[in-house]
């Protein structure tokens, strides 16, 4: 029976899995250690279980921006750097 690998997506045949572990009641074949142990630090990263960040903690989230062209200046809110037509990258915290 083919599956896939919830960590590279890789398709397999479940005779041909390296390994597998249980999450949840759930068993889940890999087609290498390396992939194994990915899933195994952190199961819920290819399960969909991580809960994504909410709009409200986005938003309260403080935006900084640098400018490209000297990135030792930072502000809050978006500008120009130097009166020129830069527009800053913006970075979150």
């Amino acid at each position: 029976m083919a599956i896939t690998d919830p960590v590279c997506k890789m398709t397999i045949e479940e005779k041909d899995a390296v390994g597998s572990s249980i999450h949840e009641g759930n068993t889940y074949h890999f087609c290498s250690e390396a992939c194994k142990d990915k899933f195994d630090e952190n199961p819920a990263t290819y399960t969909g279980e991580e809960v994504p960040v909410s709009k409200k903690e986005f938003s309260e989230k403080v935006v900084i921006h640098t400018c490209p062209m000297h990135p030792e200046v930072r502000q809050e809110g978006p500008g120009s750097s130097a009166g020129r037509r830069i527009s800053f990258n913006t970075q979150f915290h």
